[in-house]
């Protein structure tokens, strides 16, 4: 019993050391990816210092009965608050696909899907933090740990950005059977969701999730998808067995990949082409990210987007 405790526990220690060993690699990759956004110029969301007084509004299930005015109060039926700049500001949420399937890659030199999606969360929360704007994490689809209070409501701290890092090391991508979702409702009042998956569910199942954003939400959203290479192209040959990751046991033998390599690439491009059209005609914004793509140019095209949306 006292030399399996040791072993745990040595077990722990190497797989803290590691988590940790991992986390400045992962501030550093994000860091890179935001560079030419923090040197560059960017369009505002908002102007004026964090405290500037903006306008009143009436008090509503998001505010906080300290910043009630009470003398434009009294002077109506209804209860107002003092609206500053930060508080008016579209907080930026966050979401990437937590499910096993994003923890794939054809080859070891290639990025896994997930990793690209931690990057890039990574990176848009520093750029938002760097211009003084909001972001939040969704606590939804993500492994079964304690999810840091940082992270749970908008923030522009530095702090949040490094529990982000830290809980995206230490988190294990979930094996699960579950449909796509993004049934968790941001905090703030006002956001721009950014969805992070490979997207390769069913277009209905990923039009129902949705359909959550778009009854709550009158802002724009983002779709990111991010594939491997292999994922297009279907490089393989000869005959292979292919395991569905998110369930256990599902295999399907092809004896000749090359003689459906042409049949898989028209399904899956079609496939991308529906997901784009998808989310255009309902006026979010797509962009496919392939793990290899650089990942600066394509933050570049995120946040163009982002800091349109007024």
């Amino acid at each position: 019993m006292i030399s399996r405790f040791f072993t745990d526990s040595n077990h722990l220690h190497q797989k803290a050391q590691h988590a940790a060993e991992h986390v400045p690699r992962l501030m550093m990759a994000a860091q890179q990816a935001a560079a030419n956004l923090i040197t560059g110029e960017h369009v505002r969301h908002r102007t004026g210092s964090g405290q500037q007084f903006r306008q009143f509004r009436e008090f509503d299930a998001h505010s906080h009965p300290q910043d009630i005015d009470w003398r434009k109060s009294a002077k109506s039926d209804h209860l107002y608050v003092r609206e500053h700049e930060w508080q008016n500001a579209q907080t930026i949420f966050l979401w990437r696909d937590g499910r096993a399937n994003m923890n794939w890659r054809f080859t070891h030199t290639n990025p896994t899907k997930l990793d690209t999606a931690n990057i890039l969360a990574l990176a848009l929360a520093i750029v938002a933090v760097h211009h003084d704007e909001l972001f939040q994490l969704s606590s939804h689809n993500l492994p079964n740990m304690p999810f840091p209070t940082s992270l749970a409501k908008p923030s522009h701290s530095q702090k949040a950005i490094e529990d982000m890092a830290a809980f995206f090391t230490h988190s294990s991508p979930q094996t699960t059977k579950d449909k796509i979702s993004f049934s968790v409702k941001p905090v703030a009042r006002r956001y721009i969701p950014v969805l992070m998956s490979d997207f390769l569910d069913p277009l209905e199942d990923i039009a129902d999730s949705l359909a959550h954003f778009q009854m709550n939400n009158k802002q724009r959203g983002a779709l990111i998808q991010i594939l491997d290479p292999a994922e297009l192209s279907l490089p393989f040959t000869g005959r292979v067995c292919f395991e569905d990751i998110k369930r256990h046991g599902d295999e399907i033998m092809i004896e000749n990949v090359a003689a459906i390599r042409k049949t898989y690439q028209d399904k899956i491009n079609r496939h991308c082409q529906n997901l784009k059209d998808f989310a255009r005609q309902n006026n979010w914004f797509y962009q496919q990210i392939i793990t290899t793509d650089r990942l600066g140019n394509r933050l570049q095209d995120i946040w163009s987007h982002l800091a349109s949306q007024e």
